[in-house]
C-alpha cells in the first residue's frame, strides 16, 4: 500500500518526511513489540528452514515465520495443546507443527535450530542429530536448559542473556564480562561508570530484572555477526577484533535494536551503535536517520562529540542497518536539576534554536507551508474531533500563515524531547535519533517541543499529578519557564526574520502534527484524550492566557 504522500509532488519539500508518513490509530502500541530480538546477533538474517524444538513465545514464533520460508515446530513435554493453539492464533502458512514421533523430522536440515527449556520428548540421538544437521542453534536456558551443556554439544559460545524470563532484550558472549557490564548498565569491577554506561539505563530500566544464560553456536568471541560486517566492510569499516552487545527496548515496535560494538579489547565504552529496523515497512525512518546525520555533518553541524557520524549502512532481508559513532554522555533526565532555570535543558534550547539559526533559509513562499500544513489537518481532521469553534480557530491559524510573506523554513530535529538528549561531562548537550528530521523543517517547532517536556519534567518534580497539570502551571500562569521561553523565541524570531505574529499558528500546529504521531501510540478509546490532542485544545480554547499572551508577543 501507498504511504499517504507517496507518489504525489510534495509542497515545495516542506515537512517531506512528515507528509510521507502514514499516521493511523493505534500501530504503534506499547508492549507489541516482535520477538526474538537475539536473531540480530545471527550470521544471517535470510532463512529458509527454522526448527523449534520446545515452543518458544508466540512473539518469537510470529518473528521467526516473518524471518523464514519454513518453521517447524516440535513441542516439548506438555506442550502440545499450546503448540496446537499458538500456531491457529499465527495463522501463519510457515509454521507446520510436527510431534516427536512425526517421520518427516528425519528429513529437517535447519538454517537454524531454537531449543527452549520445554525439551519435546525425542531419543537422544535423534535430537543431536537435528542440532547437527542444523547451520546455526540457539540453546535459551529459561527453564532448565544449562547454556554450557548445549554450548558444548553443538560448539557454541555461552551467552548471558537478559531479563530472566520472557523475551530475550539484552544479550552478549557470556564471557565478555566488559559488555556484560555495560549493559546491566555499570562498569567492569574498578573501571567506575562512564557517562554512556548510565545512559543505556533508559534502554533498558522498564525491562524485567533477572538474567539468564544460554548458548549460539556462532558469536565466536562475542564478534559482531557476519551481515553486520560486511555492510561495515563495504563502507571502508573493519569490524575484525570487536566485539559486540545487543539491546532491544521492549516498550514500540516502531524502536530499533541496537547492537553496541566496541573496538578491541581494551576499549572502555563502544566505538559504533549499529541500529536495526525489526520490520521492513519501519525502514524510511532509519534512512532518514542516516540522511540527517550525513546532512548534519556536511552542514558542519556538531562534532564528534556532540552528535553521532554516520558510519556504514545498508540493508538485511529487507531491514534497514545504520551504524553510527557512539557518542558519551549522561542522560539529561538524570542530570537535569527539575528547576525551570536548569542550565542543562537551557543549553537543550539554545541548540536547537541555534540549529534552526544555522540552517534558516526562506521558503518559495507561505503557500508551501500552507499546503503542508493543510495536508496535516486534513489528516488530523479524519482522526480527531474539534468542537466547531475550535475548528474555526485552527482554520484561522492556518488562514494566517496562509496569508503571511516567506516563511524561514530550518533543520528540524522532529522529535527532541529531553529522553533523546544525553549531556557530555563538560555540560554541552547531544540529541540522538534523528529518524524524524526535516531539512526544510518549521521554525520553532523542535523548541516547543523540547520546553513542552522540560515543563512537565519541572511540574512533576513540583508536584503536579499529570503532563497537563504540569503544563497549566508553567504556560499558562506565566511563570519563569514561559519567560525563559518567550524570551528565547523573541530573539530568534529575529535572527531568522521570522514574523512574530506567527508563534502562535506555529504554536498549534506543532501539537497538531504531535497527536498525529501520537495516534499510533492510542487505542481507539483512548484516542480522543490523547496528551498532545487536549494540548492543541487548551491552545485554542486559552490563547489569552498569561502565559501564551506572553510567548505570542501580544503582552
Amino acid at each position: 500500500m501507498m504511504a499517504p504522500g507517496a507518489g504525489r509532488e510534495l509542497p515545495g519539500g516542506v515537512l517531506e518526511h512528515t507528509l510521507a508518513t502514514p499516521f493511523a490509530v493505534g500501530t504503534n502500541l506499547r508492549g507489541r513489540v516482535a520477538g526474538a530480538a537475539w536473531t540480530f546477533l545471527l550470521p544471517t538474517l535470510e532463512l529458509a528452514t527454522v526448527l523449534c524444538l520446545g515452543l518458544p513465545g508466540e512473539a518469537t514464533l510470529l518473528t521467526l515465520c516473518r524471518l523464514a520460508d519454513r518453521v517447524v515446530v516440535v513441542p516439548g513435554k506438555g506442550e502440545q495443546a499450546a503448540a496446537v493453539q499458538a500456531v491457529a492464533r499465527l495463522g501463519r502458512p510457515e509454521a507446520e507443527l510436527l510431534t516427536a514421533a512425526d517421520d518427516r523430522l528425519d528429513g529437517v536440515i535447519a538454517d537454524l535450530a531454537v531449543v527452549t527449556g520445554a525439551r519435546p520428548s525425542l531419543p537422544r540421538p535423534v535430537h543431536e542429530a537435528l542440532l547437527a544437521r542444523a547451520a546455526v542453534v540457539f540453546a535459551d536456558a529459561d527453564a532448565a536448559v544449562a547454556a554450557g551443556e548445549d554450548a558444548a554439544a553443538t560448539g557454541g559460545t555461552g551467552l548471558w542473556l537478559a531479563p530472566g524470563s520472557g523475551e530475550v532484550r539484552q544479550a552478549a558472549a557470556l564471557g565478555d564480562t566488559r559488555t556484560v557490564a555495560f549493559l546491566r548498565g555499570s562498569g567492569p569491577e574498578g573501571a567506575g561508570r562512564t557517562p554512556l554506561r548510565r545512559a543505556v539505563r533508559r534502554l533498558v530500566r522498564r525491562t524485567p530484572r533477572g538474567e539468564r544464560a544460554g548458548s549460539l553456536s556462532t558469536l565466536c568471541g562475542g564478534a559482531p555477526p557476519a551481515y553486520v560486517r560486511e555492510i561495515a566492510a563495504a563502507a571502508g569499516t573493519d569490524l575484525t577484533g570487536c566485539t559486540v552487545g545487543l539491546s532491544a527496548p521492549s516498550e514500540y515496535a516502531s524502536r530499533k535494536a541496537i547492537l553496541f560494538v566496541f573496538d578491541g579489547p581494551a576499549a572502555t565504552a563502544p566505538r559504533w551503535v549499529v541500529k536495526l529496523t525489526r520490520e521492513g515497512h519501519l525502514n524510511a525512518r532509519l534512512e532518514n536517520e542516516w540522511a540527517a546525520l550525513a546532512c548534519l555533518r556536511d552542514a558542519g553541524i556538531g562534532d564528534a562529540a556532540t552528535l553521532p557520524r554516520p558510519a556504514f549502512a545498508g540493508e538485511h532481508a529487507g531491514l534497514a542497518v545504520v551504524g553510527e559513532t557512539a557518542v558519551e554522555g549522561a542522560p539529561l533526565r538524570a542530570r537535569t536539576s527539575a528547576a525551570p532555570d536548569c542550565p542543562l535543558a537551557g543549553a537543550g534550547l539554545r541548540w536547537l534554536l541555534d540549529l534552526g539559526e544555522r540552517s534558516a533559509a526562506p521558503s518559495a513562499g507561505a503557500g508551501d507551508v500552507a499546503a503542508a500544513l493543510g495536508d496535516l489537518r486534513d489528516r488530523f481532521d479524519a482522526i480527531y474531533d474539534l468542537a466547531p469553534a475550535e475548528r474555526r480557530a485552527l482554520d484561522g491559524l492556518l488562514d494566517r500563515i496562509a496569508a503571511a510573506g516567506p516563511i524561514p523554513l530550518v533543520f528540524q530535529h522532529g522529535d527532541p524531547g529531553t529522553w533523546n538528549v544525553l549531556v557530555t561531562a563538560d555540560g554541552r548537550p547531544v540529541f540522538l535519533d534523528w529518524e524524524a528530521f526535516e531539512r526544510r523543517g518549521m521554525p520553532l517547532w523542535d523548541a516547543l517541543y523540547f520546553a513542552r517536556s522540560h515543563a512537565v519534567t519541572v511540574g512533576r518534580a513540583a508536584g503536579a499529578r499529570d503532563a497537563m497539570q504540569a503544563i497549566h502551571r508553567g504556560w499558562l500562569q506565566d511563570g519563569p519557564l514561559m519567560g525563559d521561553l518567550a524570551s528565547a523565541v523573541a530573539a530568534h524570531c529575529a535572527a531568522i526574520g521570522l514574523q512574530r505574529d506567527l508563534v502562535e499558528p506555529l504554536f498549534v500546529t506543532c501539537w497538531m502534527h504531535r497527536a498525529l504521531k501520537e495516534a499510533g501510540r492510542l487505542t481507539p478509546g483512548r484516542l480522543q484524550r490523547g496528551h498532545y490532542a487536549a494540548l492543541l485544545r487548551l491552545a485554542l480554547e486559552q490563547r489569552d492566557a498569561p502565559g501564551l499572551q506572553r510567548l505570542y508577543g501580544v503582552s
